[in-house]
């Protein structure tokens, strides 16, 4: 904007360099409104300037942005790099959408490039999002077959996060199996889908036994690994094993969160148990948490559950949600 005041024109050179200082902050419009104004003045984009606006717009979320740009350096003569390939897919696989990933991946191939670990590892988180573990499965093994890349802890722990989140135990240890023949130790993050796992099934005992494993492994238990234990005790109702973990976890020196309270107020609604579900409450608030409404519902499902019904207590509870503006 200052060099025409010195009768001075920016060059191509000159935008691009701005478009990548747009690019590394994350501003996307204005990244777009220089390439808008470099095109105006008859002026070319370099693959550099192109690798910038993909990688801009992918950061920014934006996937179809981020192809039209790719799709723009397609038709030019300039040839793209895995890098502007591997932005667009990792756009595609933020908002979880798989084929459009893939569509990416075969372009990218049709292009005579090779996808590298990068390309992988966001094909993998997309399939690990959308909880599709066979095609995240698939996707590893031609990893390996087709292009000889050895697979890190991302990329399993990727696998074993999308057999988890369909609750399935035997795969997923069937995969943290495949990480440690490889010679990729799991971290508390990939042991963490497991208890996911397990909470999905409510099998305290199995999610007991896994914690004994992560001890004997000497990998340190963060929020996550407790509220995984006391959710998989809560499903069933089971209170006091659910209070006795909330109790190791603080005793650990780890804060329990929101979700954490959640768990266990899970509990107390599926046991009927109104008066513990108010005191988890209060704990709650008395910890400076904020209460959303599945906390709430909660002690509503107690109510309901109780034997008795707790009709009364669960219209003072709806004129406290009311009061505190829950919606």
């Amino acid at each position: 904007q200052q060099m025409p005041l010195y009768s001075i024109s920016p060059t191509e050179a000159c935008f691009s360099a701005a478009i990548d200082a747009c690019a590394r902050v994350g501003d996307i419009e204005r990244a777009d409104q220089l390439a808008a104004d470099l095109t105006r003045r008859g002026l070319q984009l370099s693959a550099l300037t192109f690798t910038a606006l993909i990688t801009c717009s992918s950061r920014a979320g934006k996937h179809k942005a981020a192809g039209a740009w790719l799709e723009r350096l397609l038709a030019s003569r300039l040839s793209p790099d895995v890098t502007c390939f591997s932005a667009v897919i990792e756009a595609h696989s933020r908002k979880r959408d798989l084929a459009g990933a893939k569509r990416w991946l075969s372009a990218m191939e049709d292009a005579g490039l090779v996808p590298n670990a990068m390309t992988y590892g966001s094909l993998l988180s997309c399939c690990s999002r959308a909880g599709t573990a066979e095609e995240a499965a698939s996707i590893l093994e031609s990893m390996v077959a087709q292009h000889s890349l050895s697979p890190n802890i991302v990329h399993f722990s990727s696998v074993v996060h999308a057999y988890a989140r369909r609750g399935d135990v035997e795969e997923t240890k069937r995969w943290i199996a495949r990480m440690e023949e490889a010679s990729v130790e799991p971290n508390i993050i990939t042991c963490n889908s497991l208890f996911s796992a397990f909470a999905k099934n409510a099998d305290g005992p199995g999610a007991e036994a896994w914690f004994r494993e992560i001890e004997a492994r000497q990998l340190a238990p963060n929020a996550v690994t407790f509220t995984s234990l006391i959710d998989c005790h809560a499903r069933n109702g089971a209170t006091l094993q659910a209070e006795a973990w909330f109790e190791r976890m603080r005793r650990s020196q780890i804060q329990p969160q929101e979700v954490t309270y959640g768990a266990l107020l899970k509990g107390y609604a599926r046991a009927g148990d109104v008066e513990g579900a108010l005191a988890t409450m209060d704990r709650l608030k008395t910890a400076d948490l904020q209460a959303d409404v599945v906390a709430w519902t909660s002690i509503l499902s107690a109510c309901a559950n109780a034997k008795p019904p707790r009709e009364d207590v669960a219209v003072e509870v709806i004129q406290s949600m009311m009061r505190s503006s829950v919606s």
